[in-house]
């Protein structure tokens, strides 16, 4: 008998895999780790710059553990980035647990500098109630750390510390088809509660809710729309601040006022503070306060399809997409919105508005999506000049 003709009893049969009754044994699972994969992972921060960090993933073969271990060590413990999280798989309910530390860095002057810690444990949980929908529940302990450092001697001329629990829960509804690029057809939708009791001196008081919805209509496989609708407020003594404006990961990017300050805002404004994207036309925190409301429409289709250049390189491209789109929204405090105004000189306009619309290109370049846009603010009275995006990000 040859070995392709070898039937999987003889082969049980002849590594005693079997019993003398020619039954498989039955043994109890048991749980072995092994590496999954290890990689690095690389990206642009806006308040930041360039990061970087190495993953470990390790599970055993059902899937129904997973650890996972990232890591940027510099100098020390204190001054590196690092995560390790566990997740129960083997459930209907998905379990984890998170421990997490990041520290970053802000020059204020030339012999000063802000070191900035964010550590805690989260625990999460996750439900799906369908095929294309989930709850979460979580509760993370979430400490913040800002010292001030003379960088000649390394003396801690003050410190000032947050520390606070953050409950949560999310409801997830998401049955999009995706294109090359983007989603073209579908919903998604996701509505967010978080809190912060207070607790003791060092913690802050607030609830936030947030609301995002989106839907995707798919004319052909090429071309479709994209609208989306974000909205949220926060009330509390420390009410949490929305900034709107500019887009993820823009390289290129302009601030409309500096939220680097060096009191304790300057945690709070990192740490406890959403940035609200994209608004194209408009500079980063064009716009704050504790409610907010961001429209943006998008018409997806493809740009160039094939590009062959012979001089002065011969070079192929394609696989470019475009966008053309329109953005408007606004933040404000409590019941102080004045979406418009009557100026005296320039007659009516929009006050706490702002839009900008545009065009832009997505090229996939291998490792990221490129986007390149450009926009022109309006306020009814006036177009402004254009204004460039480079990002490295997708499409909502």
């Amino acid at each position: 008998m040859s070995a392709m003709s070898t039937t999987i009893e003889q082969v049980a049969a002849s590594t005693k895999q079997t019993t003398k009754s020619g039954r498989y044994p039955v043994f109890p699972y048991k749980t072995n780790f092994s590496l999954d994969v290890a990689y690095g992972e690389a990206g642009y921060s806006n308040l930041w710059g360039l990061q970087g960090t190495t993953v470990f993933y390790f599970s055993d073969v059902l899937g129904n553990h997973q650890l996972a271990l990232g890591t940027e060590m510099y100098i020390d413990l204190e001054n590196s980035d690092y995560y390790l999280s566990y997740m129960y798989l083997a459930k209907r309910t998905n379990w984890g647990i998170t421990g997490f530390h990041t520290s970053n860095f802000w020059n204020y002057g030339f012999f000063t500098v802000f070191r900035l810690r964010n550590y805690g444990l989260d625990f999460s949980a996750s439900r799906p109630s369908s095929h294309f929908s989930r709850t979460e529940l979580g509760l993370t302990s979430y400490n913040v750390e800002q010292k001030y450092i003379l960088t000649l001697t390394g003396e801690e001329l003050y410190t000032y510390r947050i520390n606070t629990i953050l409950p949560r829960v999310g409801f997830v509804y998401d049955n999009s088809l995706w294109g090359y690029l983007y989603p073209i057809d579908g919903w998604r939708a996701r509505v967010d509660f978080i809190a912060s009791p207070k607790y003791s001196a060092k913690s802050l008081e607030f609830y936030s809710v947030q609301a995002d919805i989106r839907r995707y209509l798919k004319l052909n496989m090429d071309y479709s729309f994209g609208l989306r609708l974000s909205t949220g407020f926060s009330n509390g003594k420390n009410a949490q601040r929305f900034f709107l404006g500019g887009e993820d990961n823009w390289i290129n990017y302009y601030y409309r006022y500096d939220i680097f300050t060096a009191d304790s805002t300057l945690a709070e404004n990192i740490y406890f503070s959403d940035f609200i994207t994209p608004l194209r036309g408009a500079l980063y925190y064009e716009r704050a306060g504790n409610r907010y409301f961001l429209f943006n429409l998008e018409f997806r289709y493809p740009f160039i399809r094939q590009l062959v250049l012979g001089w002065p390189l011969p070079v192929t491209m394609g696989g470019i997409q475009g966008v053309t789109f329109l953005d408007f929204g606004s933040t404000w405090y409590d019941n102080k919105f004045h979406p418009f105004k009557n100026d005296y000189y320039r007659g009516f306009m929009m006050d706490d508005l702002v839009a900008g619309y545009g065009m832009g290109a997505r090229i996939y370049l291998g490792v990221f999506v490129l986007k390149i846009d450009v926009a022109w603010r309006f306020d009814f009275d006036r177009t402004y000049s254009p204004r460039w995006y480079f990002c490295l990000d997708t499409d909502f």
